[in-house]
């Protein structure tokens, strides 16, 4: 067993090597990082990553050209609030029990705890968030309220008058603006502040019913006003003599669907294509603001999304964008939620002028956890034992290096009701059906367990179940061996 666990010595001697010679790559000046979450994106909506995609996403296929492709990249978790706490902590959401989600609403983080933001805030950063939270709030209940859970966690059971603590800046963003959620609580949140007081009866987008938010909300304005307020904080700190972080969680593709006009009935294939092409140009927006401030050279972007596309087309039912032709997982079975790849195999795109070459692509396996100790290592700090203890340096991959330069080699994996480890080409899924919640979510298989061989079967369409005991049991006692630190 002693083969499984050999990446995290590896990538420790290889990190050190790469930290002598960081001083003389960057200088005394680390450089911007802009850090753009998509929200259930799938791997196959972009044109780069699927040929057979309906979408043409001009501006993530021109930055996938200018930087790094990651193949084999995978979210923390299949859902919203798992993958932004393993992204966000370098821990795994199942060693928190946060697989299925927040409850009662409040911080999942303890502010004790070393985070992305408090990493680079130890190095001189400038760190600020945009968009969507979902990572639990205190927030400020009415004195007359007695059960507090999410349940009863409505706009008419707070005290807007009041400071809503935790949030972003509870972990260590120095400034925040964005949403909790896209419906709620229908107000945009700057540091802790919702700007008026969510009374009035607002929209929430067709088909969906109103509800209760500021007067004159406009949820199809929500996407471009934090696009707006992420290219004005560009602008602001192009002079900076501090780095800047900037996290921007979009909103979208998430539901509710809602496209500006501009992009209504631009994708062909319903609100969701819409949606993914808004999501692009976007993208756009932030890149032009970069290189209209001159700042694009010393930038280090990231695109990536927080996990799989429900493939939802405005609709309850999954599977309607599939009616279009157009597949969301690509060639991978499942979607979000799911343990098979479709849930987690997520889009990571990486552009570094000057360090990241332009134009590869990468196989290595990767995981959004791994971001802490990246930042860590490109800001020259050791991580303490005690934190991230599931975060991998990728630096060596952001820097093009080969895949011997010392990286991740296994994974161990949670859907929203599955366990799966992987090493290699193999994986093994401790159950049947696809991990998710939903029915139709993905196929189901009379084995108890599935195994594939990824390299061979992408689609995960052969399940080699008991065919090869001794894989089997190898990444049986892997996820043993990971639940027990």
């Amino acid at each position: 067993m002693a083969g499984l666990y050999s990446s995290a010595m590896k990538h420790l001697c290889v990190i050190s090597v790469f930290l002598m010679g960081l001083v003389s790559v960057f200088g005394q000046n680390h450089p911007n990082i802009v850090f753009i979450f998509a929200d259930d994106m799938g791997y196959g909506d972009l044109s780069c990553l699927n040929p057979d995609s309906k979408l043409e996403t001009v501006r993530l296929d021109n930055l996938a050209s200018e930087g790094i492709v990651f193949t084999n990249a995978h979210s923390a978790g299949s859902t919203c609030v798992p993958s932004r706490y393993g992204l966000m902590t370098g821990r795994m959401p199942w060693r928190n029990g946060t697989s299925l989600g927040l409850k009662n609403h409040v911080p999942l983080i303890d502010d004790k705890r070393l985070t992305l933001p408090k990493v680079l805030n130890q190095a001189g950063y400038q760190t600020a968030a945009f968009g969507k939270w979902h990572l639990g709030w205190h927030w400020p209940w009415k004195e007359s309220i007695e059960k507090r859970n999410s349940r009863n966690l409505l706009v008419e059971n707070l005290d807007f008058s009041r400071k809503i603590e935790g949030g972003p800046p509870g972990i260590g963003f120095d400034y925040s603006f964005g949403v909790d959620e896209a419906t709620f609580p229908n107000a945009f949140i700057e540091d802790g502040y919702t700007l008026g007081i969510p009374d009035s009866e607002v929209s929430l987008g067709e088909g969906r019913k109103p509800g209760i938010g500021v007067k004159d909300w406009d949820i199809y304005d929500m996407m471009p006003e934090l696009t707006r307020r992420v290219v004005r904080h560009i602008e602001d700190n192009q002079s900076s003599e501090k780095p800047f972080f900037i996290y921007f969680a979009m909103t979208a593709p998430h539901t509710p669907l809602v496209p500006t006009d501009k992009f209504k009935g631009t994708s062909g294939i319903g609100p969701y294509g819409d949606f993914v092409l808004q999501c692009d140009q976007s993208v756009g927006a932030v890149l032009d603001a970069l290189d209209r401030t001159g700042l694009a050279e010393n930038t280090l972007v990231i695109f990536t999304s927080d996990n799989g596309s429900p493939a939802k087309n405005q609709g309850t039912k999954k599977g309607t964008i599939l009616q279009t032709g157009h597949s969301p997982s690509g060639i991978q079975s499942g979607f979000k939620g799911d343990a098979l790849e479709g849930g987690h195999h997520i889009p990571f795109i990486v552009r570094w002028p000057g360090v990241a070459p332009a134009g590869k692509n990468t196989n290595d396996l990767f995981c959004l956890v791994d971001m802490l100790a990246t930042v860590a290592a490109l800001t020259g700090q050791d991580v303490p034992a005690n934190a991230a203890e599931d975060s991998i340096s990728a630096l060596p991959l952001l820097m093009g290096k080969d895949s011997d330069s010392g990286t991740r080699d296994y994974l161990v994996h949670h859907s929203q009701t599955l366990f799966h480890s992987r090493k290699g080409d193999w994986k093994l899924i401790f159950g049947s059906g696809s991990g998710g919640l939903e029915k139709n979510s993905g196929k189901s298989d009379p084995d108890a367990w599935q195994l594939y061989n990824l390299g061979s079967d992408p689609s995960e369409l052969n399940n080699l179940y008991r065919q090869y005991p001794e894989i089997e049991e190898s990444l049986e006692q892997l996820l043993i061996h990971e639940k027990k630190k």
